[in-house]
């Protein structure tokens, strides 16, 4: 968890990714930009962030082990459908993203 009294966006992001690499990268720049940035390794974990700290903005993974990120969003959508959910993804089928979409999927960023 980090805190940056100087936001520029006044909100809390949970980022959810299995690459240590790529989630202390997204940490380290989100920190700069947002109240507070909230971090886990899997989508169990993710849930049990979000259950307990409610961010109002989850960037997430698909493929992790335990829980994919796909599921983690539903459940989440299911508590709380205001949640902003982005999903940080190297899929790029059309029918994939589609059915992210359809299940409350705001938005996509690709893995590099």
């Amino acid at each position: 968890m980090s805190d940056n009294s100087n936001n520029i966006f006044p909100f809390n992001v949970l980022i959810v990714e299995d690459e240590s690499i790529l989630l202390e990268t997204a940490r380290l720049i989100l920190v700069k930009f947002v109240n507070q940035v909230y971090l886990a390794k899997n989508g169990k974990t993710g849930l049990e962030v979000f259950q307990e700290k409610r961010p109002e903005v989850i960037i997430t993974d698909i493929d992790m082990p335990e829980m994919d990120g796909l599921k983690m969003s539903k459940e989440v959508l299911e508590q709380s459908s205001e949640t902003f959910i982005v999903i940080l993804t190297s899929y790029d089928k059309p029918e994939f993203m589609l059915d992210a979409i359809n299940s409350g999927i705001r938005g996509f960023l690709t893995k590099p």
